[in-house]
């Protein structure tokens, strides 16, 4: 085990935007040593950014090469050529498109215009760092080292002529993609070229969207006077969301542990020794849907003026050397498209954001969360709030990236988080703020941040409560509403945290049982009504007694957890007896009234379903693992901390989306923090690997790793690698 003094926690920059030391490579290329603990976490140790990533890039090729190849692909827009033009993306890959013609379309469209390289060809913040250059070239070689080696034992691409060397443009391209991706922009662009002039398709809404939950205790609610970080974040359990585990070790520059997602160097979410990060999704959306007034298909009206559409037609690349193209309309705002009959445009702030990469290495750098919220205002480059804590007892709350810079008069209305524009004003166009990095984006300084020490929470509701004792208001409309009702797991989260700190500070394992708490608020608020007034056939008062008896909780072993499940789906949005209150927003709205229709159709659909009514959740919600299932724990009604959500596949729940990377850090004042982690569904989508699902099986029995060297993890197995 090595020591703290031996874990680079002494890093000589003062901001964690400052350059670090660059060393340079020998002639043989860059290498790194792999030290595995339990659960196939590596410890990646070189003398070089460049080799750390490299070690970085093979070890999760090790693990994961078919879902990173078919990353790399998509983000080349190369799917129609390999999987068919006409057919759907295989879930968890191009979320938004209806087929992979028009992923590639959208891909295209955002990159062959010369964009990305003219971004790669600038100077940080607009371009890449010195060393996020490095980092993506060494992770590129470290992948291509493992294609070299021919060991791909995963059936999913195993001699598939698509998973080929990569280069470090490959890394950007993934970068761009993911941007596109988190912020949804891709659903309603990748859908929206023209067919034919004056045939405009109507895009499909965005797919479910990602969330997560992120809790930053101060020194103040802790008992040892440290900061302490959960994260838990909520993606898709397949594709190229997924999460991937390791730590990152360069003396003199780096030593950072976390998670990335696949196909992407550095850390996502994680931690150095001194201050801790997760990311939640942000109301704050980096596009707003402009209204068109049109005069005909292709011309629109600005200020009683026409202006003609610009066309450009994109082209794909099939099977057999052939190509097909589309024409993508566009407008002064962005790209056009159709939505339920109207025209809009969408304005984007994402195009050209070629810096997440910079914020990820400055986070890997930083030693407060002072650090952290200077990289955040260096790139304006994050898709969502940053949670974060610290050794001095420190917790932040920030929501900076890159938000169009809509006046408020002329936001009409916000659909899912996005701004309604009207687009027949100029004066509606996005402005640029005196600090903006990118014109027609709101700047840091008008940003919502909250620094305390007490306590940050968020669960995808907006700023407002990220504390109850210090809401957050005054904030442009486009980054979120106030004073407006939360979602039940906001309510469920904030209720369970200070009723907690009633009790005293945290400790331990307190905050990582409260995240993982199956409770249902929903049941809470529901239940009791609807089976006193319960009525109807024999069947339907047997769906009471069921949930008379349930223990309101989403555990494998819970008994009508199912049942209410459907019931509440069916139900929509309840009829609150008592109305919200912003003056107490934590228990209003309230008395949802009983709907004996929901809970009648919801037993037919149990039983047509052939799912008894009385199901334990682990019997239906599990995730087969050869010839042995693993009950997974969880809800998927968004009401409560512990997110689960699956796709019915026959009578079988199949988890699609919810928890993945779970980590709890505390700090203190040795220079080891205390660390759990959870990776739900292990570090290897390859199902030969051993680490396929022994996180899983963790997860569903309530464990969790201890992953860090200095705080007793027992490396396993230890590799060096070199490029040549």
């Amino acid at each position: 085990m090595r020591s703290s003094k031996t874990l680079l926690w002494g890093l000589t920059a003062t901001l964690a935007l400052a350059p670090a030391a660059v060393h340079a490579e020998t002639t043989a290329g860059p290498a790194a040593t792999i030290q595995y603990t339990a659960y196939g976490i590596p410890h990646i140790t070189a003398n070089t950014v460049e080799g750390a990533t490299f070690g970085q890039g093979y070890a999760q090729a090790r693990d994961n090469v078919c879902a990173m190849a078919e990353s790399y692909l998509t983000a080349r827009g190369e799917r129609s050529r390999f999987f068919g033009p006409d057919t759907a993306p295989r879930p968890g890959y191009a979320p938004g498109a209806a087929t992979n013609l028009a992923s590639d379309l959208f891909i295209r469209s955002q990159t062959e215009d010369g964009q990305l390289e003219r971004l790669l060809a600038r100077s940080a913040p607009y371009g890449p760092l010195p060393e996020v250059r490095q980092a993506a070239r060494g992770f590129a070689a470290g992948y291509n080292r493992y294609l070299r080696e021919a060991r791909i034992t995963d059936p999913a691409c195993k001699g598939a002529a698509w998973v080929r060397p990569i280069t470090d443009l490959d890394i950007f391209r993934l970068q761009y993609l993911t941007l596109f991706t988190l912020a949804g922009e891709s659903a309603f662009v990748a859908n929206g070229f023209q067919p034919a002039p004056g045939a405009p398709t109507t895009p499909p809404a965005p797919t479910a969207t990602p969330g997560s939950n992120a809790i930053a205790l101060g020194g103040k609610s802790t008992r040892g006077g440290g900061g302490v970080i959960l994260g838990a974040p909520h993606l898709g359990w397949v594709g190229q969301s997924r999460f991937w585990q390791s730590q990152l070790t360069v003396p003199g520059t780096l030593d950072v542990s976390g998670a990335t997602l696949l196909g992407l160097p550095l850390m996502v979410v994680g931690y150095t020794p001194t201050v801790g990060w997760s990311h939640t999704i942000s109301t704050a959306k980096p596009m707003a849907l402009v209204k068109l007034t049109l005069k005909d298909s292709t011309t629109y009206v600005v200020d009683g003026r026409p202006e003609k559409m610009t066309e450009r037609r994109v082209g794909v690349n099939l099977a057999g050397g052939t190509t097909t193209t589309r024409t993508l309309r566009s407008t002064r705002y962005g790209p056009a498209v159709t939505i339920d009959g109207d025209t809009y445009a969408v304005a984007s702030a994402t195009k050209g954001n070629l810096r997440l990469l910079n914020s990820w290495y400055g986070f890997a750098r930083a030693k407060t969360t002072d650090d952290l919220l200077t990289v955040l205002r260096t790139n304006q480059s994050s898709t969502g709030n940053t949670i974060a804590a610290d050794s001095r007892g420190q917790a932040l709350y920030a929501d900076i990236q890159g938000v169009p810079n809509i006046p408020d008069a002329c936001v009409s209305t916000m659909v899912s988080g996005m701004a309604i524009v009207d687009g027949s004003r100029s004066a509606c166009a996005p402005g640029t703020d005196p600090d903006s990095l990118v014109p027609g984006t709101v700047g840091p300084a008008r940003l919502p941040v909250l620094r305390n020490r007490d306590y940050t929470f968020n669960a995808n509701d907006s700023h407002w409560l990220s504390s109850l004792d210090r809401p957050l208001i005054g904030f442009p409309r486009v980054t979120g509403d106030g004073a407006t009702p939360r979602s039940l797991r906001t309510r469920a989260g904030l209720l369970s945290l200070t009723e907690r700190l009633k009790k005293g500070p945290f400790d331990g394992g307190d905050l990582w049982d409260l995240n993982l708490d199956s409770r249902s608020y929903a049941a809470d608020l529901a239940v009791d009504a609807l089976v006193r007034d319960c009525a109807g056939s024999a069947e339907v008062r047997r769906a009471c007694q069921v949930l008379a008896k349930w223990d309101r909780r989403f555990d494998v072993g819970s008994r009508g957890a199912l049942l209410f499940t459907r019931y509440w789906q069916l139900l929509g949005t309840p009829d609150w007896r008592v109305p919200f209150d912003a003056a107490d927003p934590l228990r209003t709205p309230r008395d949802p009234k009983p709907d004996l229709k929901a809970l009648g159709d919801a037993v037919a659909w149990m039983r047509t379903a052939g799912v008894p009514l009385d199901a334990r959740l682990g019997d239906r919600q599990y995730v087969a693992d050869g010839g042995r299932r693993i009950p997974i724990p969880g809800g998927g009604l968004d009401d409560g901390l512990n997110v689960l959500e699956g796709e019915w596949d026959g009578g079988h729940l199949v988890p699609a989306y919810g928890n993945t990377y779970l980590q709890q850090v505390s700090f203190n004042d040795t220079g080891c923090p205390g660390v759990r982690t959870l990776l739900t569904y292990g570090q290897a989508a390859d199902p030969t690997s051993p680490h396929h699902a022994d996180q899983t099986r963790l997860y569903s029995t309530g464990r969790w790793v201890t992953p860090s060297l200095c705080g007793g993890a027992k490396v396993v197995e230890t590799i060096k690698i070199a490029s040549s």
